[in-house]
């Protein structure tokens, strides 16, 4: 348990019968200023290497009462509670993680727009410009990727428990990839911890507990794949995915919790997109290349499709070849793709010149090609150099480097 002693409530996952099965176990929202002091006790504090501002540790109760208000739904209810909230915090925390890259970025600009190399800036030289146009495309991407899923859980709860688990996995690994790159290119300064570009050590740092607080990306892929056959066996009873799915700031319906299924029961409509996207675009000169791409993405989903439904039930146990999960990590690559896709096609009429260019889509499947083993990911003069530009012109401006290009405080 982290922060026990600085909580003024927690939750509690306890046993509230000794009956075998899920049914045991309850979750309780216990509010410490309503427990009787003597019937409780805190653990010593675990230590630790990193995560220092975590405190770790335990919570001790003797024979401590609490009554029926405190149950969160019902008694017995406590596995199916847990399952379905980690659907939200599988998607809320790698989007509150996003704007790491964000900082990130903007101090690298800084340095390279500062530092004095071969008579002139680092930010001149083209292996420098490209890595951080790289970048910055990645954030989009993780922003799409986020956003979407986010919305996902108001528009199709009874998906979510399939991409969830893809947000956290997709997303935590291109953030700290990109940053990683980034540290690169600023050399021995990312680990200063003073001066101008010291925050960018702290975030390098910060971000780790992204990739395996809460639960780890392998554990993701382990919660997506036994859901990949069913998907792909539904695959025909597709019928597209919601209206302003990607939507950037449209209205959403109240979450309703219940709706939340355990497991994906119906069709997997993300991963239809790249083919309806591709047949959308055929023949339009201004998308030839968004489309071309989408067609590439639309051909790894059949692939991913056709390997799911030949899978043996003992491919998907815990343990299982490492083949499996592959396909389930290429399946993540492909969803990333329809979120590109839809966020694009979703924001393409809403007054944003910048969502409306398919320039940024194109960018974003290129680099994601990298996660399917039909291309390196590495972005073109004609793709990096634009995307660089743009990034200078909002430093400039101090509006966001995310999809929502927001005017920054300050």
């Amino acid at each position: 348990m982290s922060n026990a002693e600085r909580a003024e409530a927690m939750v509690v996952f306890a046993r509230t019968s000794d009956a075998p099965g899920s049914r045991s176990h309850t979750q309780l929202l216990l509010e410490k200023d309503g427990l009787p002091a003597d019937r409780y006790r805190y653990r010593p504090r675990f230590p630790s290497v990193g995560m220092r501002g975590v405190r770790l540790g335990g919570i001790e109760f003797d024979d401590c009462p609490v009554g029926p208000e405190t149950v969160v739904g019902r008694l017995g209810q406590g596995v199916e509670n847990a399952f379905r909230s980690f659907q939200i915090t599988r998607t809320a925390l790698p989007a509150m993680a996003t704007p790491i890259l964000d900082t990130g970025l903007r101090t690298t600009l800084r340095f390279v727009r500062s530092r004095r190399l071969y008579g002139g800036h680092a930010g001149d030289l083209p292996l420098v410009r490209r890595t951080v146009a790289e970048a910055f495309t990645d954030l989009l991407v993780c922003d799409a990727v986020a956003t979407t899923g986010t919305r996902a859980v108001h528009l199709l709860p009874g998906a979510t428990a399939l991409y969830s688990p893809a947000v956290k996995y997709l997303v935590s690994k291109r953030l700290m990839d990109a940053m990683d790159r980034l540290s690169v290119v600023l050399g021995a300064h990312f680990y200063l911890r003073e001066g101008e570009f010291a925050i960018f050590q702290k975030q390098l740092r910060d971000l780790q507990v992204v990739g395996f607080g809460h639960a780890a990306r392998v554990v993701c892929l382990s919660t997506v794949l036994p859901q990949l056959p069913g998907a792909a066996r539904r695959a025909d009873r597709a019928g597209g995915t919601p209206a302003l799915l990607s939507r950037i700031g449209a209205p959403l319906p109240p979450l309703d919790f219940g709706r939340l299924a355990l497991a994906a029961t119906g069709p997997d409509e993300l991963a239809t997109v790249p083919a309806r996207m591709a047949e959308e675009l055929a023949g339009s000169t201004d998308h030839r290349a968004l489309a071309g791409l989408a067609a590439v993405f639309a051909a790894e989903a059949e692939r991913v499709r056709v390997e799911a439904s030949a899978l043996a039930p003992r491919d998907l146990a815990v343990g299982g070849p490492a083949d499996a999960l592959e396909i389930a990590a290429r399946w993540t690559t492909v969803v990333a793709a329809a979120c590109c896709l839809t966020t694009w096609r979703d924001n393409r009429d809403g007054g944003d010149p910048f969502l409306a260019d398919p320039l940024w889509a194109e960018a974003a499947l290129t680099r994601l090609l990298g996660g399917t083993g039909r291309g390196d990911g590495r972005l073109p003069p004609e793709r990096a150099e634009p995307l660089y530009r743009a990034l200078l012109d909002r430093d400039d401006a101090g509006l966001g480097f995310d999809l929502a290009r927001r005017e920054l405080p300050g």
